[in-house]
């Protein structure tokens, strides 16, 4: 049984510009990546458009989670990082909060708005659930994984003319 998309927090249009310039310089940057992050196949190449996708609709989920739980009197959360690295470096933790005086490393995975699955590699975990490929080569054991789910960003793709749609009228949420 599908579980109906309702959303339980918003962006501002400041927030999904953040995230729009981040991906777009993920995509089109000097410093951009075209391999799979954190990929067991490094002859993996991701085209453009998938690029951009992964990279929006990731920061689009960490920018609503933080939004979301942020606000909490007893949660302790930076804000997301927009920082554009070179290829080769990226984070492995989305955050690292401290939540009624307890430090969490917090792991965001994002879907579309229609998505009820959330798809963890077994080969990219061990058996004690520490994952395998964190920056410098070492392991992360993620406290807390949160599926978000995600509306809107295929606004801004056109998959069939196969490039990013700029427009002031889409609005991810």
């Amino acid at each position: 049984m599908q579980k109906k998309f309702i959303p339980n927090t918003a962006l501002s249009l400041e927030d999904k510009e953040k995230c729009f310039d981040f991906a777009y310089k993920m995509t089109f940057g000097e410093n951009h990546n075209p391999y799979s992050f954190g990929s067991k196949n490094p002859k993996h190449i991701r085209n453009q458009i998938e690029i951009f996708r992964d990279a929006f609709q990731g920061k689009l989920a960490e920018t609503g989670f933080y939004n979301l739980y942020s606000k909490r009197k007893d949660y302790n959360i930076p804000p997301p990082d927009f920082s554009v690295w070179k290829r080769g470096k990226w984070e492995d933790t989305d955050f690292e909060a401290i939540v009624n005086n307890k430090k969490y490393k917090i792991s965001i995975k994002s879907t579309k708005d229609f998505g009820q699955l959330l798809l963890l590699e077994k080969n990219r975990y061990d058996k004690n659930g520490y994952y395998l490929e964190g920056s410098n080569g070492k392991k992360v054991k993620h406290d807390l994984i949160f599926l978000a789910r995600v509306k809107g960003a295929d606004n801004f793709i056109d998959y069939k003319n196969k490039n990013i749609k700029i427009t002031s009228k889409e609005k991810p949420v």
